[in-house]
This record gives C-alpha cells, sequence and structure tokens, in this order.
C-alpha cells in the first residue's frame, strides 16, 4: 500500500512540474528547483533536474511544442468528428418536405406505383372494409344492438321488436337484412326468404 501511494505521490508531483514549465516563465522554474534543493525537507518533489539555466530553457520550450501539437492535434480531431457529418454526408441523405393526400381508394389490390392524389393500389384490406371511390367503410358484423326497455319486451312470450325467442327459451336480438335466418321471427325485417333476411 506504501508503494502504491508513493507512486502516485510521483505521478502527482510529475504532472506538477511539467504543469510549472507549460504555463510559467523559465526564471520562476529556475528559482522553484533551487528552493526545493536548498530545502531538502520533503515539501517539494521534484521530477525534473537541470545542470543549468540554458538546459532547464532547452528542455521547457521542447515541453511546451510538445504539448502545444498535442492539444492541437486533439483539438482538430474533436472539431473533424463534429464537423465531418454535416460537411461530407457519408450516407448521401436527402430531406424534402413532402405531404401524402390520399383522396382516391379506388382500384384492386396490385403492383402499381403509387402517387399523391391518385393511388389507386393496396396490398389488402379485411373482409369487414369497404374501400370505393368515395371513401373507406367498416361493416357492423351482427347482431347489431338494439334499445329495448320495456318490461314486457322481456317477459312471458311477448318479444320486443329487437328481440325473439328460440326453441330453448333463450332471448336473442332480431337478425339484421342478409343475415341467416329459420323462420321470419328471427329477422327484424320480419321475413325470411330462403334462408336469409330481406
Amino acid at each position: 500500500m506504501q508503494k502504491i501511494k508513493l507512486i502516485i505521490f510521483k505521478i502527482k508531483a510529475w504532472f506538477y512540474d511539467h504543469f510549472h514549465l507549460i504555463f510559467k516563465s523559465a526564471a520562476h522554474n529556475h528559482l522553484r528547483i533551487q528552493n526545493a534543493l536548498k530545502n531538502p525537507d520533503g515539501t517539494f518533489q521534484l521530477t525534473v533536474r537541470f545542470g543549468s539555466y540554458s538546459e532547464l530553457k532547452k528542455y521547457q520550450k521542447k515541453v511546451r511544442t510538445i504539448s502545444v501539437s498535442l492539444s492541437s492535434a486533439v483539438a482538430m480531431m474533436v472539431v473533424a468528428f463534429v464537423v465531418a457529418p454535416y460537411i461530407l454526408n457519408p450516407n448521401k441523405s436527402n430531406a424534402a418536405s413532402f405531404q401524402w393526400t390520399q383522396n382516391d381508394w379506388g382500384g384492386v389490390a396490385g403492383i402499381g406505383a403509387a402517387t399523391k392524389t391518385a393511388w389507386t393500389n393496396y396490398v389488402s384490406k379485411d373482409a369487414n372494409i369497404t374501400a370505393s371511390d368515395t371513401g373507406i367503410s367498416l361493416v357492423l358484423p351482427d347482431p347489431q344492438s338494439v334499445a329495448e326497455n320495456a318490461d314486457a319486451e322481456f317477459t312471458g312470450t311477448q318479444v320486443g321488436d329487437g328481440f325473439y325467442t328460440n326453441g330453448s327459451g333463450q332471448l336473442l336480438l332480431k337478425k339484421p337484412t342478409g343475415a341467416t335466418c329459420a323462420a321470419g321471427t328471427e329477422c327484424a325485417s320480419a321475413d325470411c326468404t330462403a334462408t336469409l333476411c330481406t
């Protein structure tokens, strides 16, 4: 654990010394190093020593050149990564405002090209959807709802206009035109012809 602390202390001292070499003058650094060598009490941990003032200036110039070059290269890479997609556009993507207007549902399923104003092809539709030139309509499934609220409509043999009873005593809604039937009493129109309410 003591070794790790010593290594961390030396790394901090190295960064501190080089920070001073980059941002402080050679004279300031020379005085700081001289004071640290005169008072070896452990207050200052020097990672750099120089035999002369001119040697310090040469080393300081190299450190500044390397740090400026490295920081410039990193800054240019960051700018390039940010700006390149806007300039180069590698996917060659284009965008335009476009509004789809659907005003025609005529035609049948097929492989035709759709246009903005007269699209006549669709892939599929459900059986209870009707698509025509005038628009789309949804066919309601059987049975349709009928409002009955008088007590006489639900008791005894008197069944209201919207209901009929089957042979097992169940109360059922009357069927709409076109539904299959066994008797006219099952149909809302009261007419069952060829097993269809008419």
